[in-house]
């Protein structure tokens, strides 16, 4: 059984009514597969350098912790776009079993007004 985990930072800096909407979208998402990883998306913006937020629950299915250590990240767009990047993030793990919120940030945005439609993991 899955459950639902703010790290640290997040802990510190999340407003309750945020905390309420992804606790809703946790108990809500339907979680498929056993032993992968799967990103629900939260929401998408673009800061004031021009790049992509994609603010997701990272769910971890498998039976072991799940780390970001020069970890490729890719999505793709209803233009059918295929962006990918790699991320470290030293502090962040994933418990197995657990699912994480966790805010992606890319370079830069895609071309036009293109929607996020899946997330992935290489």
């Amino acid at each position: 059984m899955q459950t639902l985990q703010f790290h640290s930072k997040w802990e510190k800096t999340i407003a309750e009514k945020d905390r309420q909407s992804i606790e809703e979208v946790f108990k809500n998402t339907c979680i498929e597969a056993e032993d992968t990883i799967e990103f629900t998306l939260l929401s998408q913006a673009v800061n004031h350098k021009g790049e992509l937020l994609l603010i997701t629950l990272i769910h971890n299915t498998t039976n072991q912790n799940f780390t970001l250590n020069n970890q490729t990240i890719g999505y793709k767009t209803d233009e059918q776009n295929i962006i990918k990047h790699s991320f470290t993030y030293p502090t962040l793990t994933i418990p197995p079993k657990t699912s994480t919120p966790w805010t992606f940030i890319f370079p830069q945005e895609v071309p036009g007004t293109s929607r996020v439609l899946s997330i992935f993991v290489e």
